[in-house]
């Protein structure tokens, strides 16, 4: 036990450094000294009143006159990242809880980032503001769900928190969740009422933030049975398939086109998910939307198809496709090109290019048709390795 004071007193030390010359000794919020104190009264083998104890560390926190604020909170977490005992506050001495640094954070937001289910329960009981904001408008709730820390939520959500609160961006604690593939918290917070349909700034719903690079299959399928419309637009007309496509997510657009998502939609630029796939050569993906019946002689606002753009950048598989689903190889686009001249323009791997030329110019490609400029395929690149096919 006193080695275990011993430890104690040492973090004590190492942390009165870590706040040496903080310049404002006005960030106040809840006063976790009493809950130092306490830890080490209630294990101390000597007799040791908290007045003592208070007393003794307020000569280890010149700086803030003893109190730690929610800075040295920050620091006391991460120095006691297991040791939650040491973080429970004795909140009968706190002058507010409520009350945050320079960036608006206060404890709660930071017990609950931490996972300190104990310390927020606390903080609540001590009249904590549930629905104060930080400097970038979000929550307590956005902290646990940024954490995945479903017990923090619960605590949270029986203390009466907005389940559907935004924060500046208008984000939501369902949307970082839905971003994050965390299945946990998404079926939590559905389960609590969260709102599947509201926006953030950019007009995303949860399902396309589902969407994004960490999407999962298994959270589109929660927020779907939630009633999540799989057709909403976001600023840009994109909806949650175009972005699947775009982050070559197969299986979270498996589910999407399973609950009937408008599969040709386009968007602001007119293009479809199949462009998307496409110009990034996601060949599964663009496989699964020719499966399910995405129409390859679909232009976008500058005339380009799915064939252009995925012959511009050099992905032989998915040119493959397109042709073998009818894919027009002489169609031309605002500019007179066809998908030979992108093929013969981009700036693909010379390897790339050529197996992309063979393939179009097996499948009926015209290398003497001229763009707007007169200019033929084969003008805007030496291949004389094309005379062979």
């Amino acid at each position: 036990m006193l080695r275990y004071l011993d430890r104690v007193a040492k973090q004590l030390e190492s942390l009165q450094e870590d706040i040496k010359g903080m310049n404002d000794r006005k960030l106040a919020a809840t006063s976790l000294l009493p809950a130092v104190s306490y830890a080490i009264c209630k294990h101390s083998a000597t007799t040791l009143d908290s007045e003592g104890g208070c007393a003794a560390l307020e000569d280890l926190f010149p700086a803030t006159g003893g109190v730690l604020t929610c800075e040295t909170f920050t620091i006391a977490k991460m120095r006691w990242p297991t040791e939650e005992m040491i973080l429970l506050p004795f909140i009968s001495a706190s002058p507010d809880p409520s009350l945050g640094d320079r960036l608006g954070r206060v404890p709660l937001h930071e017990a609950a980032e931490e996972g300190h289910t104990e310390v927020v329960r606390l903080l609540i009981e001590a009249q904590a503001d549930l629905e104060g904001r930080c400097e970038e408008g979000s929550t307590a709730l956005h902290s646990a769900s940024r954490r995945g820390h479903v017990e923090v939520l619960r605590v949270l959500m029986e203390a009466s928190i907005d389940q559907n609160a935004q924060d500046d961006d208008g984000i939501t604690a369902l949307h970082i969740a839905a971003s994050q593939g965390d299945g946990r918290v998404v079926r939590f917070l559905l389960e609590a009422d969260a709102d599947a349909s509201l926006c953030d700034n950019d007009s995303c719903t949860a399902l396309h933030y589902a969407s994004f690079e960490n999407g999962l299959a298994e959270v589109a399928r929660l927020l779907l049975e939630a009633r999540a419309d799989p057709d909403a637009l976001d600023t840009y007309g994109r909806t949650a398939l175009h972005l699947a496509a775009d982050n070559n997510l197969e299986e979270v657009a498996g589910v999407l086109l399973a609950a009937t998502a408008a599969k040709n939609a386009a968007d602001g630029s007119g293009r479809t998910a199949l462009h998307t796939a496409s110009m990034a050569g996601s060949e599964g993906l663009a496989r699964l939307l020719l499966e399910a019946g995405v129409g390859t002689r679909v232009a976008d606002d500058h005339g380009c198809t799915a064939l252009h753009l995925a012959s511009a950048g050099g992905h032989a598989g998915t040119v493959r496709l397109l042709l073998q689903a009818e894919a027009r190889p002489d169609a031309q686009d605002s500019s007179g090109r066809t998908a030979l001249h992108c093929c013969t323009s981009s700036s693909a791997e010379r390897s790339q290019q050529l197996e992309v030329a063979r393939l179009l110019l097996e499948a009926g490609a015209d290398d003497t048709v001229a763009d707007n400029t007169g200019r033929m395929p084969l003008d805007y690149a030496d291949f004389p390795e094309l005379a062979r096919f």
